[in-house]
């Protein structure tokens, strides 16, 4: 009896640990740009992303994978901060290859080592969207929220001056990029985080610029309006 009622009990431990562990996620029939953006972000986007001409490169080449794509028609304004010859669609079947373990080997060639070999259901995801002839872009996640900036500056009037600090980022977790415009002069931001300006504005003359930006996480372009600034020479 004792032995029975430890099986029994064994067995419901087991039954309570699995449901609270779960199993892998499971593998989309179809994936798309959404399924995959998120591995690539967690697995991959440290070395691929911003810091890609650094991290991610191959003698003069390198790999940039934090976005889909990048064009006006998605990004409008903001598309001109990116100048990454390919990004996520363009490398899709090198992707595909360089996390396929060849037949002599357990893991792939990305990650690297000592970084963990990915698990079964992200390759498994990763590869069945760069196996079609155009990996598809899709939609994005229902719940995906626009990105943040935030502006600050020691005064808004300035003499020969203007010093400001622009953040940039998103609450979902994707990058991010835009462009940031005072009066005709523009900031590039080509990655999520902070940007420091400091511009020559003594050739300017006197009155008021408009301070706006336009981001994109690579799904849709936000405009924001930030205000403004006077140029008050003293």
């Amino acid at each position: 009896m004792r032995s029975g009622r430890m099986l029994f009990a064994c067995a419901i431990t087991a039954v309570f640990l699995d449901a609270a562990c779960g199993g892998p996620p499971a593998v989309p029939a179809n994936p798309t740009w959404a399924d995959v953006e998120p591995i690539l972000r967690a697995e991959c986007i440290h070395c691929h992303g911003d810091t890609a001409p650094v991290t991610g490169a191959v003698g003069d080449t390198y790999y940039r994978f934090d976005f889909y794509d990048m064009t006006t028609a998605v990004c409008g304004d903001a598309a001109q901060a990116l100048t990454a010859p390919i990004l996520g669609h363009g490398l899709a079947a090198l992707i595909k290859v360089d996390i396929t373990p060849p037949p002599t080997c357990e893991r792939g060639r990305m990650p690297p080592a000592p970084a963990l070999p990915l698990e079964d259901w992200e390759r498994e995801t990763i590869t069945r969207w760069a196996s079609v002839a155009d990996p598809p872009k899709g939609l994005p996640n229902r719940d995906d929220r626009r990105p943040e900036i935030q502006l600050s500056a020691a005064t808004a009037i300035v003499d020969k001056r203007l010093t400001f600090t622009a953040v940039i980022d998103d609450p979902d977790g994707e990058s991010v990029l835009g462009v940031l415009k005072v009066g005709d002069m523009t900031l590039l931001m080509d990655r999520p985080g902070s940007f420091a300006a400091d511009i020559d504005t003594s050739a300017w003359a006197n009155g008021t610029r408009p301070i706006s930006a336009v981001l994109c996480d690579g799904w849709s372009n936000f405009s924001y309006d930030l205000g403004n600034v006077e140029i008050k020479h003293k």
